[in-house]
């Protein structure tokens, strides 16, 4: 419902809507706390985010588009993505995508990472002359790089 970042306490996250530019929740923590939100790398990602878009959007608003292949990095945002398909939608065109997990601690340098993960999964895809033969084999390799299990589920729009 909303887009949480670490706070002045970890019981006490700073709380935008979606929509926010990034820009702008950089100038709210920045004459909140600039120290602090610099030192806890929160300015960093912000400052990152923001050359990648303009603001978080919410999977309502994205999920209008028709997409291959959709990454979560977090496993309650992949269980909500995979409801949605389930329950929300009906297929209209009955073509595949494929969601998949990739669980990621929310720190600036496991986010790192995981993108490069990431990259490296949808070019492994993207190589693939059959998806659906060599899905598996693909996930088997991202599951030794990131040393957990990659979760991937097809759903069709």
């Amino acid at each position: 419902n909303c887009v949480k970042l670490p706070g002045l306490s970890a019981d006490r996250p700073v709380v935008f809507k979606f929509g926010v530019p990034y820009e702008a929740m950089m100038a709210e923590l920045q004459r909140k706390s600039a120290d602090i939100y610099r030192n806890n790398g929160v300015l960093a990602m912000l400052s990152r985010n923001a050359k990648i878009k303009r603001a978080p959007e919410h999977w309502s608003q994205a999920a209008k588009e028709k997409f291959d292949i959709i990454i979560t990095f977090e496993a309650r945002v992949f269980e909500a993505v995979v409801d949605d398909f389930v329950s929300s939608r009906s297929p209209v065109v009955f073509s595949p995508a494929f969601v998949f997990n990739l669980e990621i601690r929310d720190t600036h340098s496991d986010a790192a990472a995981g993108a490069r993960i990431a990259v490296d999964l949808v070019e492994q895809l993207d190589a693939s002359e059959d998806i659906e033969t060599d899905i598996y084999g693909i996930v088997k390799d991202i599951e030794v790089k990131l040393r957990h299990s990659v979760f991937v589920v097809p759903v069709f729009f």
